[in-house]
């Protein structure tokens, strides 16, 4: 099963996902291991932006099983 790392933006108190921002969609991972190794990463990296730039917009990111149709497809 395929699992997307999604990013969510916390916006005016509410979380967006990143999806419907252009350019913030979500990366698929061929296992949900290596989904979450990207995730740690991600998470890193903005906690590196806010140590520089402390009003950077809130990000969290999640680990998604990818939801197929019916037949398996996408």
């Amino acid at each position: 099963m395929e699992y997307l790392l999604v990013v969510y933006f916390l916006m005016s108190g509410v979380w967006v996902r990143g999806d419907e921002l252009d350019g913030w969609g979500a990366i698929p991972y061929p296992t949900e291991a290596a989904c979450l190794e990207r995730k740690v990463r991600a998470e890193e990296i903005q906690a590196d932006l806010k140590r520089v730039a402390p009003r950077a917009l809130e990000k969290r990111y999640v680990c998604e099983p990818r939801e197929t149709g019916p037949g398996g497809s996408g």
